[in-house]
């Protein structure tokens, strides 16, 4: 997901809670974020939010994308709202969507997948922000989607 596609994320699902079309409940792992789960297009997706009153002021999208050598591979992405940038609001809220994330596919018996995430290569907050909670270096690559130049970071997940 790119930073427009994740932009539209946070406006629509703000717009989905105002009209009352979704609902939210606090994350096992953290009450300060907020998750929702909903298959759009029959692909399963879980939005953790960070809540500012009644609006997200920030949200990390987790979906499962194509597998990589036969494993699930998780594809999470990450938006702040414009005026809330530079108070760790992304990484609080990325930080927390995959503790959860991790939790839930454990208590499953899902130990071993991927965890992806594209962040353009012209998004230095967003490449330092996803490169310390990942904890790797990603590499550069360009976006198949836009044609833009990209950092892409994979970890595996695996037991033990």
């Amino acid at each position: 997901m790119n930073r427009v596609e994740m932009m539209d994320a946070l406006t629509g699902f703000n717009a989905a809670l105002k009209a009352g079309a979704i609902k939210v409940q606090p994350t096992a792992t953290d009450p300060k974020v907020f998750i929702h789960a909903d298959s759009p297009e029959g692909t399963p997706r879980l939005s953790y939010v960070r809540m500012k009153g009644a609006h997200a002021t920030a949200i990390a999208v987790v979906v499962i994308t194509e597998p990589l050598e036969n494993l699930p591979v998780i594809h999470i992405g990450c938006a702040v709202r414009e005026d809330q940038r530079g108070k760790g609001l992304g990484r609080y809220v990325l930080t927390v969507a995959l503790q959860d994330f991790q939790a839930n596919m454990a208590a499953k018996g899902l130990t071993d997948y991927w965890i992806e995430s594209l962040v353009e290569a012209d998004n230095a907050a967003s490449v330092a922000m996803t490169t310390n909670v990942l904890g790797i270096e990603p590499e550069e690559v360009t976006d198949d989607e836009t044609g833009e130049p990209s950092f892409r970071f994979l970890k595996r997940v695996s037991p033990g």
